[in-house]
């Protein structure tokens, strides 16, 4: 399967033949092999007391004499293991199970090792074979384990079956039921996954944080705000600065419009994990007025998450004598425009500050995303939500022109259909093309492609399906800048939710915005518009996945948008 042995040697150890033994030798040899058991514990036991090197020397020595050198392997792997050099104890073990190829716990060792390496493909097939071998009281951890890896390598459905197996071999152990409910939500199957989780909890008596963490999580992504803000708030009781109940607390706050309280926690993406940290060597702004100094403003998350965060630059702005914003190269035209009193510099987001080199010295910095909680405590804080981007003036000509002569007469919409990808709930963010016919069927809407991505197979979907053209430019999709310009020459756009929704709130356009049932915290819950764009309106699904009603209310909005245009 490997292919290929490598046994270690003894330090200094000749590699030429060896001489024949003698009667003596041989006696010898034969009181030294029957004491190879005695050798094998003492190695143990000095691994254990975390005497590596003296181990892996008595390992070497006894080598040549056991009568199982496949075992003597595997204890080489496992000091290696104590030692995290994970290289040399897969080199180990692959050498184990190719002397002893039915040696199922080396086997499934291997498996766990590779998995840990992210080598997943041969994690599985070590995880596989190992099955082979197993004792039964060992086949659920092996089977456990070989779950995991399928699950990290994305094979969700198989990874579902070797659990579903291994509930009906062990029924009462509720980390099947755990790992169950992780692959149903990453299949977005929340319903399922909320009746693994429980079943999880039933089982074991103490749940851990993260099976908590798991079922709240769910809770949220199933639309059960509150049910998942209790679940969060009981981690946080046991364990008060919990960094990822923390962080999915406040994202259940902001989403039900408790924006202080979420404001308090958002700070803590960082140590869950869910933003980069770069520590510069500046002090952190407190929004306190400073009139005479500089605060750099450093670029956070996505690029739609840039934009939404920039409404609060201007009120930031006020505050200080000066502002440097750092944002994503795709934005600089269109931000250096927009706030004319700023310094706006990109950069790729270093950790160290030599890319601030040629600016003014930053008395202050802030993080973008951290800008809400000293500016944003409450809804009259948004203001009146009015637009804060400008487009390039002539681009914005060039594309009412340019739209005239190849849309003829009709209502510009542009149109987005996909949002995120697969490990961000894409198939809940996005709506499939047939989903679209009542939009498409309407008379006089001329649509243009606001999609990024490769969706060149999609729009040939939409062509095939309703006779029904969707003009797209894909150099403008890669210029932000130009895709201002054309948005602001478009009557109305119709998305998902994406970075295009940022967009066109900022600059002030129309923004439809197909909202899923159990929406991200930026497209808060029950309103009927975002409060950082006053330009936006929401459609939102009743229920997961259907978006018949949505669809129907924006095509019955169209009707006022096509009474209002005249070309």
């Amino acid at each position: 399967m490997f292919g290929w042995l490598r046994r270690r040697s003894a330090p200094n150890r000749k590699d030429v033949a060896p001489p024949s033994p003698s009667e003596d030798s041989q006696e010898h040899l034969g009181n030294a092999g029957l004491a190879w058991l005695d050798k094998l514990e003492e190695g143990r036991l000095l691994r254990q007391a975390g005497r590596h090197a003296e181990a892996l020397a008595v390992f070497d020595e006894i080598l040549g004499l056991s009568e199982s050198p496949a075992e003597v392997h595997l204890e080489v792997a496992l000091t290696y293991l104590s030692t995290m050099d994970l290289l040399a104890a897969v080199d180990s073990l692959q050498v184990a199970v190719t002397l002893d190829p039915c040696r199922g716990d080396a086997w499934s060792l291997l498996g766990s090792t590779l998995s840990r390496l992210d080598r997943e493909p041969e994690a599985i097939e070590a995880l596989r074979t190992a099955l082979l071998y197993l004792p039964s009281d060992q086949i659920l951890e092996a089977r456990l384990k070989l779950a995991n890896s399928l699950h990290a390598a994305k094979r969700r459905a198989e990874a579902e079956v070797e659990v579903r197996v291994a509930i009906v071999e062990s029924p009462a152990e509720w980390r099947l039921y755990a790992l169950l409910g992780n692959l149903l939500v990453a299949r977005e199957q929340e319903d399922q996954a909320l009746l693994a989780y429980a079943e999880a909890k039933r089982l074991c008596p103490s749940p851990p944080i993260e099976l908590l963490l798991q079922l709240g999580w769910c809770f949220q992504q199933s639309g059960q705000f509150r049910q998942a803000q209790q679940q969060f708030e009981g981690v946080l009781e046991s364990s008060p600065n919990h960094p990822i109940a923390r962080w999915f607390l406040a994202q259940c706050d902001l989403v039900l419009g408790q924006w202080e309280r979420g404001w308090k926690h958002y700070g803590v993406r960082f140590a869950a994990g869910a933003s980069a940290y770069r520590a510069l060597p500046y002090p952190v702004w407190d929004g306190s007025l400073r009139p005479q100094s500089t605060l750099l403003v450093l670029a956070d998350q996505g690029l739609g998450d840039e934009i939404m965060f920039a409404s609060c630059l201007a009120d930031a702005s006020q505050r200080v004598g000066h502002c440097i914003v750092e944002c994503e190269p795709r934005l600089r035209a269109l931000f250096e425009r927009s706030f004319p009193q700023a310094t706006v510099i990109t950069s790729q987001r270093e950790t160290n500050a030599s890319w601030l080199k040629g600016v003014a010295r930053p008395d202050f910095q802030i993080f973008a995303g951290d800008l809400p909680a000293l500016l944003r405590p409450d809804d009259a804080s948004f203001g009146s939500g009015q637009r804060y981007l400008y487009a390039d003036p002539s681009r914005v000509d060039y594309w009412n022109d340019k739209l005239r002569g190849d849309l003829g007469e009709g209502v510009r919409v542009g149109i987005s259909w996909r949002g995120g990808t697969p490990g961000t709930r894409s198939r809940s963010r996005s709506v499939r093309a047939e989903d679209w016919a009542p939009l498409m069927r309407v008379p006089g809407l001329k649509f243009v492609n606001l999609q990024y991505g490769d969706c060149a197979e999609d729009l040939s979907r939409f062509s095939t399906l309703f006779n029904t053209a969707i003009t797209n430019y894909p150099e403008v999709i890669a210029d932000y800048d130009d895709t201002a310009a054309l948005v602001c020459a478009l009557d109305v756009v119709v998305t998902v939710c994406t970075s295009i929704v940022h967009l066109t709130g900022a600059l002030g356009r129309p923004v439809w915005i197909l909202v899923p049932h159990s929406p991200g915290w930026r497209y808060t819950l029950g309103r009927e518009s975002m409060p950082w764009y006053a330009s936006s309106r929401m459609f939102r699904q009743p229920a997961s996945l259907d978006w018949t009603e949505a669809v129907h209310q924006v095509v019955a909005n169209l009707a006022q948008v096509t009474q209002n245009v005249s070309r």
